[in-house]
């Protein structure tokens, strides 16, 4: 069975990449890394066009599912992960993730229980541990630009997102418009959109 964790996160729109990476490297408990990430999204099927699609996540369903690819200098990860998010709370969310061998046979266990892709995301992730269970991803992406993502995760309970926006402006020093939605869902939804 998969581990069930509980994810807090706040999401900041990044302008200087190269500014808040060095205010990272600056306060990072250890070294950093970086990997590439294709997530494939799915959605039940009938929720697969866009306007349907916006009505399940506004009535508190669970949004997509997705199929992670991560790439790193010293290994593949490939998993599966549904994520439960809070239409009225989107900076918590509980995740179940499976570690799976083959992407395709994920994608037809999907496809049988009723799934259809809707969208791919690719991104650049810099991931930085900043202790006290404090982790930060700066994330990238091809036609959309940059994201610091601030998260801390629990198998017991989830944390006060204030607690992570008091850390981004006083240990980073970093003054960021925070943004509402997972950068990933909403290029999905305006791939979604697109091919609708």
């Amino acid at each position: 069975m998969g581990d069930q964790i509980h994810e807090t996160e706040v999401r900041l729109r990044v302008v200087d990449p190269v500014g808040v990476r060095a205010a990272l490297c600056r306060v990072a408990d250890g070294e950093s890394f970086s990997v590439t990430v294709t997530d494939q999204w799915f959605v039940p099927d009938q929720y697969a066009t866009y306007e349907k699609h916006e009505s399940w996540i506004a009535s508190g369903h669970a949004s997509p599912v997705r199929v992670r690819v991560v790439n790193s200098p010293s290994h593949v990860s490939r998993v599966i992960q549904a994520k439960s998010i809070n239409p009225l709370d989107v900076q918590r969310s509980t995740e179940v993730s499976l570690t799976i061998e083959d992407v395709r046979d994920a994608g037809n266990l999907l496809y049988c229980l009723g799934y259809r892709p809707i969208a791919i995301v690719k991104k650049t992730r810099d991931q930085f541990d900043m202790g006290a269970g404090i982790v930060c991803h700066l994330d990238s992406y091809p036609d959309f630009g940059s994201v610091l993502e601030i998260e801390v995760t629990s198998s017991k309970s989830f944390t006060d997102p204030a607690k992570l926006r008091g850390f981004a402006r006083g240990v980073l020093g970093l003054d960021l418009e925070e943004m509402s939605d997972p950068v990933p869902l909403q290029i999905a939804r305006e791939q979604l959109r697109t091919n609708s």
